[in-house]
């Protein structure tokens, strides 16, 4: 039994008034007074200014407050970092005061105190061999991603953004076109887990998130933007059949994670005095990926064809190619 921090952070934020935006990654999404934030809670690591970069990497086409909870502390170079970037630290001691007032405000109503509710805890008789308890000591500190909309094996139809007369628009960047129509294209959807061994340091890193594996072409793509769905689509609309299985989708995704995560990359810190630049392989431990199917969901795409030939925009998230990349032609 074990209280969930993230939960509890969620709660303290709602009970001040913000509306917690669910999406299918690490991060907490928060809508506060019409203003959005991106927080990031660090449990097991001592803050660093890679962190720092790190996090803004990930999340710099997202304008808004952003934060790091730093359950361990940061470092100097990670504070310096972070006021460049404008990327507030929040350290244990301001934490603990944040999730206290909101206990004590709830004792002050009466209300449940949201450390261990039944309804979180859920008992199994699992009877595991030798291998089993192995494993799941070589792998303590793995986090799955649970996607509450999506049942897993379930098709689902991702939300259309995009309206036609916006995906003229955007297509008239590319030299423009007179007729679009709307595809889906066919994904299979994996969360996975796996740990990233890191040339120089002593201990794994525990990965997670979703990889997408497109139906028509076989390519992956590592998601990294919830998306909203729906079982349904009112527009008019070409919808793509799966030309690659299941079975053969999820061994793809377990090489496309090792070739995703194998890589030697420099890593750049600048504090005022001294810029640090670090060589690092990485690569994944085989053994300790973990695969779980959620589902075939269908992405929406606005194929414009015009005299220069098609112009290929994603209909979610308003992102454009000439080329079609999603194999709408093969």
């Amino acid at each position: 039994m074990s209280v969930n921090l993230k939960d509890l952070i969620k709660r303290f934020i709602m009970e001040k008034g913000g509306e917690i935006i669910e999406k299918d990654d690490d991060f907490i999404w928060v809508r506060m007074d019409g203003n959005l934030g991106i927080y990031y809670l660090e449990e097991n690591d001592v803050v660093t200014g890679e962190h720092v970069v790190n996090f803004n990497r990930v999340t710099e086409q997202v304008m808004g407050e952003k934060a790091i909870f730093c359950l361990k502390g940061y470092d100097d170079l990670a504070k310096n970092v972070a006021q460049k970037l404008k990327i507030e630290l929040i350290p244990r001691e301001q934490l603990a005061l944040f999730i206290g007032e909101y206990i004590i405000q709830l004792y002050e109503k009466g209300e449940e105190m949201p450390i261990l509710e039944e309804e979180d805890v859920e008992v199994e008789d699992i009877q595991y061999d030798e291998e089993e308890e192995e494993e799941e000591e070589e792998n303590p500190d793995l986090i799955p991603i649970i996607i509450e909309e999506v049942d897993g094996g379930e098709e689902k139809i991702i939300k259309v953004n995009v309206t036609e007369e916006e995906a003229m628009k955007i297509a008239k960047l590319y030299g423009g076109g007179f007729n679009a129509e709307l595809k889906l294209v066919p994904y299979f959807l994996f969360e996975f887990s796996l740990k990233l061994s890191i040339e120089g340091s002593p201990e794994n890193k525990a990965v997670s998130g979703i990889i997408a594996i497109n139906a028509l072409t076989g390519a992956y793509e590592i998601w990294r933007t919830g998306f909203e769905t729906a079982s349904t689509i009112a527009l008019p609309h070409i919808k793509f059949e799966p030309k690659i299985s299941l079975e053969l989708s999820k061994e793809t995704a377990r090489k496309s994670l090792i070739k995703e995560y194998t890589k030697e990359e420099e890593v750049t810190i600048n504090d005022e005095n001294v810029t640090i630049i670090e060589k690092r392989k990485t690569k994944p431990l085989e053994s300790s990926i973990k695969v779980n199917h959620l589902g075939l969901h269908y992405l929406p795409v606005w194929d414009v064809t015009g005299r220069g030939g098609s112009v290929y925009i994603n209909a979610s998230t308003g992102d454009a190619s000439k080329e079609d990349i999603y194999g709408l032609t093969t």
